[in-house]
């Protein structure tokens, strides 16, 4: 009979307050962002910034061409500054490291698997034939060879999973901001055909500004100058790092080196801290671009709340295809090391 009393609609009104509590609630209203605080940012915001007001006629023409060159010199030493230490970590570090890991590697495995079970790899390196490893050999290879193959990564899978890992997201977290701010400024934000319709207001107005919309050379320039070359650096030092990391022979310089490439992550914000005047680090904070839109943002939806995880998913399979598959440090392991360093850990000064 109480059913009988319920209104016809009360089913409706049900899945009406399921809706809200399960989709409505922390409501919030998306608002405009800052770009951060790295020279990237600086030069974004000068580019934009004085391209409108040297548009618009501004009376202080040389002093914001000077900016504008400046804030993109600092782009191109940043850059060159990255690239400079990535390739001479490759040449006088990695390279030396690779070498010196191939090389104990390649004993272990002639030692191993003996002259009639080994064959050359086509980087001149004895690899053993499976199913044919004698365990026993193991004493015939000279202590520092025994130290120092017991100390490959590879042999440590899990630590070596574990620091490439964590630099990996070290690294995901500037190619996430990269990426977002590319999507923002190249896409969420619409191509305007004049300068005049770039910000919500007037500049000479001062305090924040939003960028509303930006002109196809506006676009172009930011990415080819601001976005394009950090995202480039930043792919190119996790590659660079992953490797190094993967052959250093080393289970305490692993560790270490990891920590090391880090500032050549922050050295955007360290130039920008250090090089950047007050005004304009206030410029910068001041100028700010749509955020990213995820729909209606007083819902609470699966994207919105854990969206973001999806780069430690990311992570976590690049660093398994780079283990497993895309390394070419030691081409053809066998996965055969840590088995014998486990089983005799007595033959082991370390």
């Amino acid at each position: 009979m109480v059913l009988d009393s319920l209104p016809e609609d009360s089913e409706s009104q049900s899945d009406g307050a399921d809706t809200y509590k399960g989709h409505l609630e922390e409501p919030f209203a998306e608002e405009p962002e800052s770009m951060g605080e790295s020279i990237f940012a600086l030069a974004t915001a000068s580019l934009i910034r004085d391209w409108v007001m040297l548009k618009g006629g501004s009376e202080a023409v040389h002093v914001r061409v000077m900016r504008m060159a400046a804030s993109l010199l600092l782009v191109v030493f940043c850059v060159a500054l990255q690239f400079f230490l990535l390739y001479n970590v490759y040449n006088l570090l990695c390279k030396k490291a690779v070498k010196q890991i191939r090389n104990d590697y390649s004993t272990y495995e002639f030692t191993m698997y003996g002259a009639n079970h080994s064959h050359l790899n086509k980087n001149g390196f004895y690899r053993g034939e499976p199913g044919f490893l004698n365990d026993m050999q193991f004493h015939d290879i000279g202590q520092d060879e025994r130290d120092s193959v017991c100390q490959i990564p590879l042999a440590h899978v899990d630590y070596l999973f574990a620091i490439l890992l964590i630099w990996t997201l070290t690294c995901a977290a500037s190619l996430r901001n990269v990426v977002e701010h590319t999507v923002q400024l190249m896409i969420i934000t619409p191509t305007v055909s004049s300068v005049s319709e770039v910000f919500d207001h007037d500049l000479y107005m001062g305090g924040e500004v939003v960028i509303r919309g930006l002109t196809c050379g506006m676009k172009l320039a930011v990415a080819t100058l601001c976005l394009l070359p950090r995202l480039i650096a930043v792919m190119a030092l996790n590659f660079l790092g992953c490797r190094w990391l993967l052959a250093t022979n080393s289970l305490g310089d692993v560790l270490l080196n990891g920590l090391a490439l880090e500032f050549l992550l922050v050295l955007k914000n360290l130039l920008y801290e250090a090089l950047t005047s007050k005004r304009n680090k206030r410029m910068t904070e001041n100028t700010k671009i749509l955020p990213l839109s995820h729909g209606d943002a007083s819902l609470m939806t699966c994207m919105s709340a854990n969206g973001a995880l999806i780069w430690a998913l990311v992570s976590v399979v690049w660093v398994y295809l780079f283990i497993y598959y895309v390394q070419s440090v030691l081409p053809g392991y066998l996965w055969d090391v840590a088995y014998v360093c486990q089983k005799y850990p007595s033959l082991l000064s370390i």
